[in-house]
């Protein structure tokens, strides 16, 4: 086993440092999308009204779409998978290489993991220290229950993403994408004309109930964790790669 993490981490590796630019791009569109909905924030914090409710629905939606992408970097091969079909080329390679299935599986959501640490670290960090109207809202304790339930909700997305990445072709995978991005879409409309929010609501347990929707987010987290791994082994297992 501890063999199988230090080459799944050896992959892991070789794509930071292959892809480093990527990584950059990254974090530098992520700190935008983090600045954008941080003064959404503090207009959806401090307004009432007809402006209150088109700034939830705003937020909502780059909330939403952003989330679900905190899992990944920019790369050659993520930004051409659709003319290249790169993630089946890679695939191929890697099951060319003397490592087992879990070891592929392990390497993919090690790459996850280390794009949420850096991804949702930046994302929190700037939202926390550039919005008074957020850090007035949340004691210390609070702030990370939000971290939390963010990181579970987008890790949910993030993992059918990974699984469909493994099951399909590169046209196939952009099909299902946009069912998703579709999907997600709606529900941001539909949560803002039922005048209800989907980022203040995690505020609001955060702001209250900050133990307990800290403790569920990491229950989810884990259990996201636990069967995210066997679906990819299980997906990788059943890929026709010819």
């Amino acid at each position: 086993m501890g063999n199988q993490y230090k080459q799944a981490w050896a992959l892991v590796k070789n794509d930071l440092v292959r892809f480093k630019w990527g990584l950059v791009t990254t974090l530098l569109f992520n700190m935008y999308m983090s600045v954008t909905s941080m003064f959404m924030m503090n207009g959806v914090l401090g307004e009432v009204g007809e402006m209150h409710r088109f700034l939830n629905g705003t937020l909502d939606f780059v909330y939403l779409i952003t989330l679900p992408n905190m899992g990944f970097f920019f790369s050659r091969r993520s930004m051409r998978y659709i003319q290249e079909d790169s993630y089946t080329k890679w695939m191929v390679k890697l099951r060319t290489l003397p490592i087992d299935i879990h070891t592929i599986a392990l390497s993919r959501i090690m790459m996850m993991l280390v794009a949420f640490v850096l991804n949702m670290t930046l994302f929190i960090a700037v939202q926390v220290i550039f919005s008074p109207a957020l850090r007035a809202e949340l004691a210390p304790v609070s702030i990370i229950a939000f971290a939390f339930m963010l990181i579970a909700f987008s890790m949910i997305i993030n993992m059918m993403f990974i699984i469909m990445e493994m099951s399909y072709s590169g046209s196939k995978y952009f099909k299902r994408s946009l069912i998703i991005v579709a999907f997600t879409a709606a529900l941001a409309i539909a949560i803002a004309l039922s005048g209800g929010s989907f980022v203040l609501t995690i505020v609001y347990v955060a702001k209250y109930y900050p133990w307990l929707g800290g403790i569920l987010a990491l229950g989810v987290i884990t259990q996201v964790l636990t069967l995210g791994i066997a679906m990819v082994k299980n997906a990788i297992r059943k890929r026709d790669l010819v």
